[in-house]
């Protein structure tokens, strides 16, 4: 049945309609029957409206969506604000990183944070630098807080810039892509030489995609493929924002600019927590420094700077070894080893558990051959 000559019946020779013999005999196609197509007229039963200036394909959302849903992906939920909203900014959306995203983070501090944060640390261990830990390991800093309550506060710290990061590069992603959005479809357009408006509506049984490309564009597009296939048509149109992939291009940007101030703020009130804790509880972080310099003139070591495991040689060829630096409970573990034999970790007449107090006595007393 020809669509065209239906109209042509029914409007007679009504020459506000004059336009009409212009218009190619257009066919439905695979998504539309005839009677979703209508000229110049709007209602609830119209799919595809033809007037003189504009075509205007209005569908359910879900409809649209499930016909070119193979050219779509797993993309349609990142197109989809942008069918509804000129500027998108993901309205707080939120990128859920994992905590080993925070060993990156050391950067972010200015040369006065990193100067207070040194000072902290040395406060556990003289011998940590900070500057270990900047680059790529700024969770290894937990395991010397041996303080509960600061210990906290660093916990608290890494959550507060995962969480701030987590929603900067949402609303950097969705920036990003609505340029990128802005680009395809302008791009697109010039290739096929026709600008195209889609729109997604609310509406009272759910929500509908408007296509809107004029009318004139949308026959030689048609003449172009010699085939005045409406369907066809909503295929090709559709394309312009099916095509790319956006999954992989929102994914692919781990942007976090914009978020420095916050970041930087957020270890201000760590180390400004940390320090009003210090001052407060001065003694105990006194007590801490001495028992390091004391352990200094007993002649331990630490086998690197970032280790909080002492040794000492003793004249007979063994070992002494300093470990598990219990604040809490002032203890720390002491291994007596031998390096002549096989080292036997479950030797518990080596191991000793003591009081920071009986170190030196312990250390006059024992010898490798008892």
């Amino acid at each position: 049945m020809n669509i065209k000559k239906i109209i042509r019946e029914e409007i007679e020779v009504d020459p506000d309609f004059k336009w009409i013999d212009d218009i190619p005999s257009f066919i439905p196609g695979k998504y539309f029957e005839e009677e979703d197509i209508c000229f110049d007229t709007y209602g609830d039963d119209c799919k595809v409206n033809i007037s003189d200036d504009e075509t205007v394909f209005v569908l359910d959302y879900e409809d649209w969506r499930d016909k070119i849903s193979e050219g779509f992906g797993d993309s349609d939920h990142i197109v989809e604000p942008f069918l509804q909203y000129t500027n998108y900014d993901g309205d707080g959306d939120y990128y859920d990183f994992d905590e080993e995203e925070f060993n990156y983070s050391g950067y972010q501090m200015n040369n006065e944070q990193r100067e207070r944060f040194q000072k902290i640390l040395n406060l556990f261990n003289p011998n940590l630098n900070l500057e270990g830990f900047l680059n790529d390991d700024m969770n290894g800093i937990e395991k010397y807080l041996t303080n509960k309550e600061i210990k906290d506060y660093f916990i608290d710290l890494r959550y507060r810039y995962l969480e701030i990061i987590g929603y900067q590069v949402q609303e950097n992603r969705w920036k990003s892509i609505g340029e990128y959005y802005k680009n395809v479809t302008l791009e697109a357009q010039n290739q096929y030489n026709i600008p195209v408006k889609f729109v997604k509506k609310s509406v009272r049984w759910g929500d509908d995609i408007e296509i809107t490309v004029k009318t004139q564009d949308l026959v030689n597009l048609l003449s172009q493929k010699n085939e005045p296939d409406l369907s066809r048509a909503l295929d090709m149109l559709s394309a312009i924002i099916t095509r790319p992939n956006w999954y992989d291009y929102f994914f692919e940007d781990w942007d976090t600019s914009g978020a420095e101030d916050d970041i930087r703020n957020t270890f201000e009130t760590f180390l400004d927590k940390t320090e009003t804790y210090i001052e407060e509880n001065s003694e105990e972080f006194k007590e801490q420094l001495d028992f390091y310099a004391n352990l200094k003139k007993l002649g331990f070591t630490t086998r690197d700077e970032q280790s909080d495991v002492w040794s000492k040689e003793t004249p007979d060829g063994g070992m002494w070894v300093i470990s598990r630096i219990n604040f809490q409970d002032y203890k720390l573990r002491l291994d007596k080893k031998d390096t002549t034999k096989m080292w036997d970790p479950t030797d518990e007449k080596n191991i000793f558990v003591i009081d920071f107090d009986d170190l030196p006595i312990y250390l006059s007393q024992y010898r490798m051959d008892l």
